[in-house]
């Protein structure tokens, strides 16, 4: 008889397995890649599909797909098991014994035949979209009195303080629809329920008590029903999972807590993709945006987070109730999502503090990615949302505020405190294209004195800064280097009058010492904003 080890191995191609991690190209019999294992730039890791084994020639890595497994996500072997077991479909305890199992189903079949009598729950379900052949899949019964519930374990010597029940679960339990919750392994770990009579005052939902068999962070209702390689919805509720189902849907919830990395873990073995389905409701959309922030942490290549914002009072079961599908919906990204829900659903008469606070949050958000790529990108994607959001962008010939152009340039220094190298020296021959005695360039130079002391702008400046239409897309240091010249070379063609006056002004207020503790305090304020 193959052991449960050889099952896994058989139905688990190495190949498909490993392409998701890292990028193959077949080379004779095998494939080769860049090894995850450690910092190589020429491909020395090689997977032989035949004999279902991979090895590096570099770090000399090696092994079948339960080694893979443990050294990729740093796990021991019965946390492999237990993940791939899942993944191959094959049957594997976790320690229950044969008679625990049997005590769970014995009593999941006691809550069936209660609901099978019930024609009024069967209703609430109808009424619900709940088919049929959803009851009998997802195994939904219906819980008698508690003193009924007791009986019945008595009668049948069925005992659950392992899986920390007692009389006050049953009590808690009593007249409720029960959904029988699964492990990775599709055995039945614990209970959940819900009211179903409309005076009832007792919280909506309960679910059974943590134990050694049901743990929440690592639970994750309808798992055991979802199929490998598409996209996996992540929803609030159990009926939310069945709706889902019944239109075809990959669905899970998790079982009263937050989706968390260990949840995320799980989803990865079956599928690359999970879309984030909240309830439109204010709960609902703080729940998602905790997923959010929790994925940011947990990214890697090759693996999409997105979500759906479904209208007001709205929840995957009832929008496909309505329209049967959920194809109108909106999926936006993780990047696009964060922004929104951070940024862009702000009013738009924030103040320029306000909103300089706000993009900096979004750069120190970026800055939790472990991946430097996809650090990197991230940044990209929302400096270039930020802007195309907020300024019309125009060419420098249409620029309808010339006056506002050295400003322009002192924005610029404040985005990328690296060009300061570049321009430093160029910027000390500008002031500005106004008068020496003018109110614009007393409040430009008294700005920047300002910063050089370590004070803060002032509210009048930041507005004339936030106030700026940006000439190009700035997406890197090396954009803002040639906006910073393109800008600067316009205002000297825009006046040479009295320039040896106005660059004698500005000397006379920076000197190179202060010119070094400026730079010093905009690479500091970077720093910051790196370290989050």
């Amino acid at each position: 008889m193959i052991n449960v080890f050889e099952q896994i191995k058989d139905r688990i191609n190495l190949v498909e397995y490993v392409s998701r991690y890292v990028k193959l190209r077949p080379i004779g019999g095998s494939y080769f890649g860049v090894c995850p294992f450690h910092v190589e730039k020429t491909g020395s890791f090689s997977v032989d599909g035949k004999k279902g084994v991979f090895h590096c020639f570099g770090c000399q890595a090696g092994g079948d797909i339960f080694e893979f497994y443990m050294k990729y996500n740093n796990v021991d072997k019965k946390e492999a098991l237990r993940a791939l077991s899942a993944l191959a479909g094959v049957s594997f305890s976790t320690g229950l014994s044969t008679r625990k199992k049997q005590t769970l189903d014995i009593l999941a079949d006691y809550f069936v035949q209660h609901l099978e009598q019930s024609d009024v729950v069967k209703k609430i379900l109808s009424d619900r979209c709940v088919d049929k052949k959803s009851i009998e899949k997802f195994k939904l019964g219906l819980a008698p009195d508690s003193s009924s519930i007791q009986r019945f374990l008595k009668e049948n010597q069925l005992n659950l303080e392992n899986y920390g029940f007692n009389d006050y679960s049953w009590k808690m339990f009593e007249h409720r629809i029960i959904f029988p919750i699964y492990d990775v392994n599709a055995d039945i770990c614990s209970f959940g329920g819900r009211v179903y009579k409309t005076n009832d005052m007792r919280a909506k939902y309960v679910n059974g008590p943590a134990s050694e068999y049901f743990v929440k962070s690592r639970t994750l209702y309808g798992f055991n029903f979802t199929k490998n390689y598409l996209p996996i919805w992540v929803v609030e509720g159990y009926l939310d999972v069945i709706i889902m189902h019944q239109y075809g849907y990959n669905a899970v919830a998790p079982m009263g807590t937050a989706f968390g990395s260990d949840h995320l873990k799980i989803v990865r073995e079956k599928s690359n993709e999970i879309i984030v389905a909240m309830d439109g409701d204010a709960a609902g959309r703080k729940s998602a945006l905790k997923t959010a922030q929790m994925g940011i942490e947990c990214l890697v290549p090759d693996f999409q987070i997105n979500f759906v914002d479904f209208p007001d009072n709205h929840d995957p079961a009832s929008f496909l109730q309505q329209y049967c599908s959920l194809d109108s919906l909106k999926i936006y990204p993780l990047h696009e999502y964060i922004f929104m829900t951070e940024y862009a659903a702000s009013s738009i008469s924030m103040t320029p503090e306000k909103t300089t606070q706000m993009f900096k949050k979004l750069m120190s958000v970026a800055a939790k990615i472990k991946d430097p790529v996809l650090k990197s990108e991230y940044r990209k994607r929302w400096k270039d949302l930020w802007w195309n959001r907020n300024k019309k962008i125009q060419e420098l010939t249409q620029l309808p505020y010339e006056n506002h152009l050295p400003l322009l340039l002192f924005k610029y220094i404040l985005m990328y405190p690296d060009i300061l190298d570049e321009v430093a020296e160029h910027f000390a021959r500008l002031d500005n294209i106004y008068n020496e005695d003018s109110a614009q360039s007393s409040l430009y130079t008294e700005q920047l004195m300002r910063l050089l002391n370590g004070q803060e702008l002032s509210r009048d400046f930041m507005f004339r800064i936030d106030s700026i239409q940006l000439i190009e897309k700035i997406d890197s240091k090396d954009d803002a280097i040639a906006a910073w010249y393109k800008v600067a070379n316009h205002i000297q063609q825009m006046n040479n009058r009295e320039q040896a006056e106005r660059v004698q002004a500005l000397q006379e207020n920076f000197s190179e010492q202060e010119w070094e503790r400026f730079k010093q305090w905009l690479v500091s304020q970077e720093r910051k904003d790196e370290e989050g």
